[in-house]
C-alpha cells in the first residue's frame, strides 16, 4: 500500500486494519491527520455552513468537505502506528513545506520493525518532478521486492 501526503497517513491506519498488507510507503506524509486540518483551517468555517470549500495547497486546489476534519480528529496515531505489522518504508523530502520533516522522524520512532527511511532530498511535497517520481518508484520497487512475492 502506498500512500502521498495525507493519503500516506490513512494508508498507515487502514494497514493496521488489514491483516493481509505486507508493506506499507508513505510519501511526505504527516503523523498526525489533524496536522491537516491545521494547514486548511481558514476554510472550515465555510465548509461547515456550505458542506464543501476549496483550499490551495502548493498551488493546486483541493476540495475539503464537512466529514473531512471530524474523521481526522479521530485517530491517535501514537496508538495506531505500534499495531502495524507490515514493512514500513517512510520517504520524505527534508525541505517540505506543507509537512515538515519532524513528521517522518515521528512516524518511524512510532512504528515496529521492519521500518526503513529515504530522503527526498530537493524534491517539493507534490512530487511533481517526473525525474523524482521516477526515482522514488525505482527505490520502492527494490524495496518492496522484500515484501511482496513476484507474480512471474
Amino acid at each position: 500500500m502506498i500512500g502521498h501526503s495525507l493519503g500516506g497517513t490513512a494508508a498507515l491506519i487502514a494497514a493496521t486494519q488489514l491483516p493481509d498488507i505486507r508493506a506499507v510507503v508513505t510519501l511526505n506524509s504527516p503523523y498526525d491527520p489533524a496536522h491537516v486540518a491545521k494547514r486548511v483551517i481558514t476554510v472550515k468555517d465555510e465548509v461547515m455552513r456550505y458542506g464543501e470549500a476549496e483550499v490551495l495547497i502548493e498551488g493546486r486546489p483541493f476540495k475539503i468537505q464537512k466529514n473531512f476534519f471530524e474523521a481526522l480528529e479521530n485517530y491517535n496515531m501514537e496508538k495506531i502506528l505500534p499495531t502495524l505489522k507490515a514493512a514500513l518504508l517512510i520517504m520524505h523530502a527534508p525541505g517540505d513545506p506543507v509537512v515538515d520533516i519532524r513528521n517522518a522522524s515521528q512516524i518511524f520512532t512510532a512504528a515496529s520493525h521492519p521500518k526503513s527511511f529515504i530522503s527526498l532530498e530537493g524534491m517539493d511535497h507534490l512530487l511533481t518532478n517526473q525525474a523524482d517520481t521516477s526515482y522514488i518508484a525505482n527505490i520502492i520497487k527494490a524495496w518492496v521486492s522484500r515484501y511482496i512475492e513476484s507474480k512471474n
